[in-house]
């Protein structure tokens, strides 16, 4: 008589081949008003003459999609908008009294670990502001440049509903020309700098998430006429809608 062994059965869900090697993709939408505060240190280069401005309470917005390729990699399309408003210093040195700021940019960013967020962003900047050493010799200057940064970003604590996190880098601008509207055509030297953040997330919803964070910049940008360095806090409450 011959005995057959009974055949272990194994169950198993049916796999789909393009779901295990194409990598998921999702797209974000952050819209972030912000406040900010500012001030610029500077030196004439011909006479070192010394003067120096604060800012009013500025503002602007932060506008960016967001994509991310699986677990690893991440890239934005960034756009920000800012105006800046700065008192009158008693000493009538330059003096500045406004301006706006544009920022087009876009960023690559590498997770090698779930928390930790290493990143790279380029931006095309327009800015317009107002100086002169007195009220009578105001000029309006146009300045077209490339800005860019490199950061690291760690989540301290990454939960459904909350996350706590920190980042910093360095920051650093590409000469360019500035023309002022009186015919003053100068330039300027490449700028460099470092920043730090502290951010929080919440969740609310599977489709909203909501972050706090602030930011600060020391930034040092010469000129031909004048070397100067500015200080920047930002304050952000922005809104990132999941797709």
């Amino acid at each position: 008589m011959t005995i057959t062994q009974p055949q272990k059965q194994f169950s198993r869900e049916p796999v789909d081949p393009e779901a295990e090697t194409e990598p998921k993709i999702s797209t974000d939408i952050f819209i972030a008003p912000f406040i900010s505060f500012s001030g610029i240190n500077a030196v004439e280069v011909g006479s070192n003459a010394k003067g120096s401005v604060f800012s009013k309470m500025d503002y602007g917005v932060e506008i960016k999609t967001m994509q991310l390729w699986g677990n690893y990699l991440t890239a934005e399309v960034i756009g920000q908008v800012e105006r800046r408003s700065y008192l009158q210093p008693s000493d009538k040195m330059f003096t500045q009294y406004g301006g706006q700021l544009f920022n087009l940019g876009a960023s690559l960013g590498f997770k090698p670990f779930r928390n930790l967020e290493l990143k790279f962003r380029g931006f095309y900047g327009d800015e317009l502001y107002l100086r002169g050493q007195d009220t009578g010799t105001l000029v309006m200057d146009d300045i077209k440049t490339f800005k860019g940064d490199m950061g690291i970003y760690f989540n301290i604590i990454s939960s459904r509903y909350i996350s706590p996190g920190i980042g910093g880098g360095v920051k650093f601008i590409k000469s360019s020309y500035v023309t002022g509207t009186d015919g003053v055509r100068y330039l300027t030297k490449n700028g460099y700098g470092y920043f730090g953040t502290l951010y929080l997330r919440h969740r609310f919803s599977q489709m909203v998430v909501v972050e706090e964070s602030l930011i600060y910049e020391d930034l040092v940008k010469d000129t031909s006429l004048v070397k100067q360095t500015q200080l920047a806090i930002y304050g952000k409450l922005g809104v990132i809608l999941l797709f």
